[in-house]
């Protein structure tokens, strides 16, 4: 799936609106496909407590985070513009993988 998430100076971008979460799968990439006057997009990495273990952000195109969805939550901050006059741009491809029973 990918995933377009657009900010302007009116409207903050979330690209996690459920906030710290789980995808109920296994594992999830997130990998950056792109992204333009984009200020923030902060991703977390939680314990099963909610307590934070890792904050970094994707910014090169393929920057890439694989998350053991089992074992950790994850969220991201949201994304405002930069420059005010323009829009900002996140563009991710997330891949969930969920073992077959």
């Amino acid at each position: 799936m990918t995933t377009l998430q657009e900010s302007t100076a009116d409207v903050v971008g979330k690209p996690t609106p459920e906030g710290i979460h789980r995808d109920g799968v296994n594992f999830v990439i997130m990998a950056m496909v792109g992204h333009s006057n984009m200020a923030s997009g902060e991703s977390t990495i939680y314990d099963l407590a909610q307590d934070p273990l890792e904050s970094f952000t994707l910014d090169m195109p393929l920057d890439l985070a694989i998350v053991n969805d089992e074992q950790v939550f994850h969220g991201v901050t949201p994304i405002t513009p930069r420059d005010q006059a323009a829009p900002a741009v996140r563009d991710m491809l997330v891949v969930t993988f969920r073992k077959q029973s």
